[in-house]
């Protein structure tokens, strides 16, 4: 199978977060999957809505491809470069500022956006508009943000207003710009990336793999596959299943989504890995970035 990683590594050069105009009471917000992406229907000022994913990997801010940039007659300011979960050197990029996103009835003032020449094959959708786009960081900004997969919706809560009701709240630092969290994988601790842009579960770079003899381990159950990340390279990852994957007590998921794939990030981050749809769809996280915290329902196995 091959796995979508999308971009993870952010928009580079200290880009000034977008800030988001306050509401009472959480902003529901449809979306659709695509690939088991989060599909949002999104506007940049005055233009139309336009689908863009939600990946939350995004750190800094957002991407728009070149075609939809050069359609919405968004200007480039400045060079940067981003990166993509296959690693490798950094992608060229221009940055754009958009006045306002709008997201249904939640709107996302000034925030920035990087032109991206996104290859056709992964923006495409068979009989429908292609994807314009990535949300990233300034969705999560001054909120929180919980998904319910099931339902097909987020609601963005301002963060004084979140109720969490019975979810069990997990430990979350921000790591280079990154939603981190903390999970026992078989018995090994692992700090994961979480990544709303990915479509796998439960993701390891090479380091970590190597310092855990992990190949080894999983031996048994590995098999070769292929990922593509969202600057359109495709790589060799070897996949398998982990068989109990706990972020806390109450939390624990049996027989995830395993997979071992390229090195994106700087080994002394301290970032052993992703965490995807596979697994998150199975939690309907909340994501409290500012605050650093998770919400993750509890999944049935974990229920009493």
């Amino acid at each position: 199978m091959k796995r979508w990683l999308g971009f993870v590594l952010a928009v580079l050069g200290g880009l000034a977060a977008g800030a988001a105009q306050a509401a009472s009471g959480p902003v529901v917000i449809p979306f659709t999957l695509h690939n088991d992406n989060i599909v949002v229907m999104a506007a940049l000022d005055s233009g139309p809505p336009l689908p863009f994913i939600f990946d939350s990997g995004l750190s800094h801010g957002g991407i728009v491809t070149a075609e939809t940039a050069g359609k919405l007659g968004l200007k480039p300011q400045r060079d940067l470069s981003i990166g993509a979960a296959g690693g490798g050197p950094g992608h060229r990029a221009k940055l754009t500022t958009v006045r306002a996103l709008h997201l249904g009835a939640a709107t996302l003032v000034d925030p920035p956006f990087a032109i991206v020449d996104v290859p056709p094959q992964i923006v495409a959708r068979d009989g429908q508009p292609p994807i314009a786009g990535f949300i990233g960081a300034p969705l999560l900004e001054g909120a929180v943000v919980c998904i319910d997969y099931g339902a097909s919706r987020m609601q963005r809560w301002s963060r004084q207003d979140f109720v969490p009701g019975d979810a069990v709240a997990v430990a979350a630092p921000v790591n280079h710009g990154l939603v981190t969290v903390a999970a026992v994988v078989d018995g090994v601790r692992a700090t994961l990336a979480v990544d709303t842009g990915n479509n796998g579960g439960v993701e390891f770079f090479p380091a970590f793999v190597r310092a855990h003899d992990l190949i080894d381990r999983y031996a048994k159950t590995l098999h070769p596959t292929q990922a593509t990340s969202g600057t359109g390279q495709t790589f060799n990852t070897l996949s398998g299943i982990a068989q109990n994957v706990s972020f806390a007590p109450q939390v624990v998921l049996h027989d995830a989504d395993l997979l071992f794939v390229a090195q994106a990030f700087d080994p002394t981050w301290g970032i052993d890995g992703l965490l995807g749809y596979a697994v998150l769809s199975r939690l309907n996280p909340c994501i409290d970035r500012d605050g650093g915290k998770l919400y993750f329902a509890r999944p049935p196995e974990a229920r009493e």
